[in-house]
């Protein structure tokens, strides 16, 4: 039964030093500098110089069925 318990406390040693070792290397890991992403998304609306927008309304496809 003693030699179980050792390997019992062994392994649960090896779990807490896994842990702690694994835990400061992924906070090393980490930048914390975060740069904004630049996304242009294509638009097909009409605009002015005052701001004003023009939309139109299409109407949908016949379905094929």
């Amino acid at each position: 039964m003693e030699k179980t318990q050792k390997i019992i406390v062994i392994l649960l040693i090896v779990a807490i030093v896994f842990s702690v070792v694994s835990t400061i290397l992924n906070l090393s890991l980490v930048n914390f500098e975060f740069q904004p992403v630049n996304v242009k998304i294509p638009s097909n609306i009409q605009s002015n110089p005052n701001a004003q927008v023009g939309m139109g309304i299409e109407k949908a496809p016949e379905s094929a069925g």
